[in-house]
């Protein structure tokens, strides 16, 4: 992240979610953490059952951001269809 003189925290904080939100691969916890708000166990579980695609490049195992997109709009539509498994109404 660039330094550009005096910030405060709030300030600093949202400039590095900025800068992870523009970026197109995320590794596995970021996806986890800050995208989806899940376990990493749990995105972990998505890919190897083949619903989350992820892509390694040498070691290391990057989940696009745009197949996490893709993922929700999935799940949004099952809740549609009444298939389960999408969007849970919080309503009565």
């Amino acid at each position: 992240m660039r330094c550009r003189g005096w910030t405060t925290a709030g300030q600093e904080d949202h400039e590095m979610i900025d800068a992870k939100q523009d970026r197109r691969l995320l590794k596995v916890p970021e996806a986890a953490r800050d995208y989806l708000g899940l376990s990493e166990r749990k995105v972990w579980s998505l890919i190897s059952s083949g619903e989350l695609p992820a892509v390694r490049i040498g070691r290391a195992v990057r989940v696009d951001a745009r197949d996490i997109d893709a993922l929700i709009e999935r799940l949004k539509d099952r809740a549609r269809d009444g298939e389960g498994g999408g969007i849970i109404d919080g309503g009565a």
